[in-house]
């Protein structure tokens, strides 16, 4: 007899903590059917809309990509190239 899976939200509520610690959010509203717009356009590019986001937004404030780095590039994870 197959066993079902328990559902639990552990992993979620971890999820959330950490993201909480280590991330900053940024509502953004946008008027109908443009989120599409830039989702195609992010995808184009070979981003994502939060990559893209980023992208824009740091090359708006003038900083070099080197001090912009994402989380995961960071000096706590040497083993991925950078």
């Amino acid at each position: 007899m197959e066993q079902k899976k328990r559902k639990t939200y552990t992993s979620t509520k971890v999820k959330a903590r950490y993201n909480g610690r280590h991330y900053d959010r940024v509502l953004l509203l946008f008027k109908k059917g443009e989120k599409d717009a830039i989702q195609a356009y992010a995808s184009s590019q070979g981003l994502t809309v939060n990559a893209y986001a980023n992208k824009v937004i740091r090359e708006l404030l003038g900083v070099p990509e080197e001090e912009w780095k994402p989380l995961y590039l960071d000096e706590r994870y040497p083993l991925i190239k950078q």
